[in-house]
């Protein structure tokens, strides 16, 4: 994620809302642990909301991330 921000000229601090889509009855444990030592010591989150679902468009895909940022 913090690769696609830099290529649109944005910081992960620019991030506004994200959308986490999880495959099935999948822990989310893990994927929270990873979000928050990417966010680490950043201040406020951005919005973000979990949505558990039957399958994804590619059934070898397990989750699936649509984050907005606003950059000036």
């Amino acid at each position: 994620m913090a690769k696609v921000l830099e290529a649109g000229g944005a910081k992960p601090e620019d991030l506004v809302s994200l959308s986490v889509h999880i495959a099935g009855d999948l822990d989310i444990g893990p994927a929270f642990g990873a979000w928050m030592a990417f966010w680490a010591n950043r201040g406020a989150p951005p919005i973000i909301k979990v949505l558990r679902v039957a399958g994804l468009g590619n059934p070898d895909f397990l989750i699936e991330i649509e984050a907005q940022a606003a950059i000036a």
